[in-house]
């Protein structure tokens, strides 16, 4: 049965009521009570949980009866199996995510730089939670992004970055659906910062010349 109650600790005072280390001479013990009330239940799997809830008891009586409620219903399969990840703030998510990205290998500029990206848009857009993912916003930003005067292919890595992410929270069963699945990149061709070609014959033996001359 759930139940509510506070951790208490011990302290050691000296004759005045200083908080001293254990070993000072003439220290006293001194049970000390802690303000939050904590909760003890158990999960939809039958494990004992111990959470932290809040110093109002009668707050933390209600937040306790809520963690039953999910529990009951999580355990009678009627609790979203993502409500739980939902509760949680993107960055945490976004943590997990680059630690992810190094795990299975890439390298630390790939891992940064992707992380970084997504993180941008996560915090100019607003998003907090999951829930709060939106593609008219994402393209939004991209768009200013690209008035701003980014290359096009900038924006693109922007854009597969946090792609790479929500499809991420889908696979890593964090949400339910790829809320930016549609969304698709601009064409590079239109925005071509530099033109390139095949070096003329000229070009290819001034090269030569200039290779030969130089220093090792």
């Amino acid at each position: 049965m759930a139940s509510l109650f506070r951790k208490t600790l011990t302290r050691y005072i000296d004759v005045d009521g200083n908080r001293v280390r254990k070993n000072t001479p003439g220290a006293r013990k001194k049970k000390v009570t802690l303000k939050p009330w904590y909760g003890k239940y158990r999960d939809a799997d039958g494990i004992e949980r111990r959470t932290k809830l809040s110093t109002n008891k009668a707050a933390a009586r209600q937040m306790l009866a809520e963690l039953e409620r999910d529990a009951e219903l999580r355990k009678a399969g009627l609790k979203s199996p993502f409500e739980e990840q939902a509760r949680r703030p993107l960055v945490d998510h976004l943590r997990d995510f680059e630690r992810n990205l190094f795990d299975r290998g890439n390298t630390e500029a790939h891992c940064l730089g992707v992380t970084k990206r997504a993180s941008r848009i996560v915090s100019e857009c607003g998003f907090r939670f999951v829930g709060d993912i939106s593609a008219s916003r994402v393209q939004s930003f991209l768009s200013q992004l690209k008035d701003s005067g980014l290359a096009q292919q900038t924006v693109n890595h922007y854009l597969r970055a946090i792609k790479q992410f929500s499809r991420w929270l889908v696979r890593d069963q964090r949400s339910a659906d790829d809320r930016l699945a549609y969304l698709i990149g601009g064409n590079v061709k239109t925005d071509l910062r530099i033109e390139r070609r095949e070096l003329t014959s000229e070009e290819i033996e001034w090269l030569l010349d200039q290779t030969y001359a130089g220093p090792s």
